[in-house]
């Protein structure tokens, strides 16, 4: 019987390890990939992101947030991130948007899309269809109506030819990162979106900067960050 309780233990013991090994090897992972002509979350078996979100449109992809995979999930872990577990939510007025817009559309697109996703860690990598993107189109990122509608619907369809000459190797993701650099003793903070490989329709800026200012109540669990000034160069 003395026996039987010591296998037991031994096998629970087994298991448990091989379930952490599991878990710290990054078998969890997800990752932005591209099936049936549109972006998805894929789990993957390397180093990765657990954090992964790719909209019903096919043209975009965001992944990373503040647990990564494996045994940097702990060392990741700020104090900003203790006090507001929520994590942050941004806004941006619409002028704002526009603005940036008149020099590069996508960034703006991808600051709307921010501004109702929010950010959930300080750190996430943004992919994009090559399709073209115009200051004008920028518009249906700000509303929601039959006519936005439509514009996605054509939108879709372009990104998903575009999306597979992706996997025959005729053209490459546009690939964005998304940094939110804030001090562990301020109210402000420094949203940074920087571009790690663009495509030739778009302007040539490659760096935008936002600064932002938490204006959450004192006992919020989540920030609200609203832009304050930007840079683009």
């Amino acid at each position: 019987m003395k026996r039987l309780k010591t296998n037991v233990l031994l096998i629970m013991t087994f298991l448990s390890f091989t379930v952490f090994a599991s878990e710290v090897s990054g078998q969890s992972c997800r990752r932005c990939d591209i099936e049936g002509g549109c972006f998805t979350c894929i789990f993957d078996f390397t180093n990765g992101f657990e954090m992964c979100h790719a909209g019903p449109a096919c043209f975009q992809c965001t992944e990373g947030g503040e647990q990564n995979c494996g045994l940097l999930a702990a060392r990741n872990v700020s104090t900003l991130r203790d006090r507001y577990p929520l994590g942050s939510r941004l806004s941006f007025e619409r002028d704002l948007i526009r603005q940036i817009a008149a020099k590069q559309p996508r960034f703006a697109a991808t600051l709307a899309r921010l501004d109702w996703d929010g950010l959930k860690g300080n750190h996430s990598r943004v992919y994009w269809s090559p399709v073209r993107i115009t200051q004008k189109d920028v518009k249906w990122w700000l509303t929601t109506n039959a006519e936005s509608t439509a514009f996605f619907e054509r939108f879709k369809a372009k990104a998903q030819q575009a999306n597979k000459k992706i996997t025959e190797g005729k053209a490459s993701r546009i690939v964005y990162d998304l940094t939110l650099e804030e001090p562990s003793d301020a109210d402000t903070a420094t949203l940074v979106l920087r571009s790690l490989k663009g495509t030739p329709s778009d302007p040539s800026y490659s760096l935008l900067q936002i600064n932002l200012v938490d204006v959450a109540n004192k006992d919020a669990r989540e920030r609200l960050l609203v832009a304050i000034g930007w840079q683009i160069r």
